[in-house]
Order: C-alpha cells, then structure tokens, then sequence
C-alpha cells in the first residue's frame, strides 16, 4: 500500500488499481474522511486502518445509499449519520436571476471561514473539503453574496450529465433572514438551467427544519431514498 501526502493534509492511498482518499472530517473534530474510489473490500478495510493510525476517533465514509452501504458494512462500518435528500425538475424552469450573487474563482480558506461560523462543529467542513465538493462533479462553480473580504454566504453547485447538485450553501448568522439563503438557491437554479441540466438534488440532515423549508418554498420536494454516512471505530 503506497501513500501520498502528509497528514493533516488530503492523503491519496493506492494498491495495484485500488484508490482511496482520506482527510481529517474538520480541524474541531477528531475525526478522520475516507473515500474509496475503487478497490476490495480488504483494500477499504487496510485503508481504514491506515487512517486511524493517524490517532482519530473514528473515520467516516462519504455519503451512500443504502444500496451503496453494503462493502462498507461488510468491513465494520455502522450507521452515524442520516441525510435527507431532495429534488427539483427544472424543465419549464424561469425566474428572475437574483441581484447581488455572483460567480467567482474563490479563495478557499476565506469560504472555510463562513463555512465555520455557519454550522455547527459536527457538520463544519474545511478548505480541503470544499475543494472535493468543487470537484465532486464534471463541472462545477461557485457563487457568493456581499460584496465584503468576507462573503456573507455561498453555494457550491455542478452538474454531471443532466442532473446538478447543490453540494454545499452556507450563510453567515449574521446576514441570515435577509433572503440570502433564497438568492443562492435561486441562483444556483439560474446556472444549472444555463449549464443544461434538466434537474437539481441536494441533500440535508434532518435536523435542519430552517434549511428543508427554504428547499421546498423553491420548489424542492424530498426523495423517498435517503444518504448515510457510515463509520468506523
């Protein structure tokens, strides 16, 4: 098993064809992120185990379906988290474009910060994750409200194929109940319809009653299916 990379950076795991990426959950937590790209189930269980010798106290699997669920259950992994998940058609979609968004080339640790004083510590993420939301897909951007060093909030958004995805949106508590919760949907909506997708999903914990209203007033309806993130230790 080769690594590249130094912890607490993003690491790179590798066997033969086998591929797994790992990175600490967030700089609160002591909590280590495990993704497998391809491999066995011993592949993801070595991998794991590499991860923990780094001394966190469990390590987390990305979201999965339940489907999805069953090689990371077969090496010891348990349910940890649950998310909801929701979708909206946009064939026949129009709106206004919302004022006062824009598109910009980000700089990461800048968006970690709003990010931090946006959640929680169990749901924060860092500069190392966002960046993996900005690339989790073919194509992707990412919009920002204020006009400040410090943005008031943001939205990751990408698409692949035909489907987009709201991978991350965050506002400050600061500027919160102010609509700009609602201008980043919408504009994230604006850039999926330009970039020909002909649906959105998005997914959220089912705690967040605030944040699943503010999905369905924009036309979000929630699947039947739901995401999982596992763990480990």
């Amino acid at each position: 098993m080769k690594v590249r990379g130094e912890w607490p950076d993003p690491i790179t795991i590798t066997e033969r064809w086998a591929k797994a990426g790992a990175r600490p959950w967030n700089s609160e937590l002591p909590f280590g992120y495990l993704s497998l790209e391809r491999g066995s189930s011993r592949f993801l269980l070595e991998a794991t185990r590499h991860v923990e010798s780094y001394g966190v106290e469990l390590v987390a699997s990305p979201p999965v379906l339940d489907g999805s669920a069953r090689k990371w259950e077969q090496v010891g992994y348990r349910p940890f988290l649950d998310l909801h998940l929701y979708r909206r058609s946009l064939i026949g979609w129009t709106s206004p474009r919302p004022e006062g968004v824009q598109e910009i080339e980000p700089d990461y640790r800048v968006l970690a910060e709003v990010d931090r004083m946006s959640f929680r510590p169990l749901w924060r993420s860092t500069e190392a994750g966002l960046r993996a939301s900005r690339r989790a897909t073919s194509r992707g951007t990412v919009l920002v409200t204020g006009t400040g060093d410090l943005p008031e909030g943001f939205a990751i958004v990408g698409c692949s194929g035909v489907t987009s995805y709201l991978q991350r949106i965050a506002v400050s508590p600061s500027h919160r109940g102010r609509g700009r919760g609602r201008r980043l949907i919408h504009a994230a909506l604006h850039w999926a319809v330009r970039h020909g997708s002909a649906s959105m999903v998005l997914n959220t914990p089912p705690s967040n009653g605030a944040a699943a209203g503010l999905y369905r007033s924009a036309g979000f309806s929630r699947l039947p299916d739901r995401l999982r993130v596992l763990r480990y230790g």
